[in-house]
């Protein structure tokens, strides 16, 4: 399939077609890992990050009333 390079913004994109999008799993808003090699762009599915795990306890433990700034109305 030959396509044509766009300009979007202050960079370059391409339409990928409905069913090669549908093929590799592939929709609006999902992370890809972009790269380029030997004249080729390379995309593939990007990691979904796991979310950080917060200890309220840990985190009120370093709390310091004395650097804490102060309130502007």
């Amino acid at each position: 399939m030959t396509t044509m390079l766009q300009k979007w913004g202050n960079g370059l994109g391409i339409k990928i077609p409905k069913k090669l999008s549908d093929k590799l799993g592939f929709y609006v808003g999902k992370p890809v890992n972009v790269s380029g090699d030997s004249g080729k762009i390379i995309i593939e599915q990007g990691r979904k990050r796991a979310l950080k795990k917060i200890d309220i306890k840990k985190m009120l433990k370093s709390y310091n009333q004395k650097t804490r700034p102060k309130l502007i109305q």
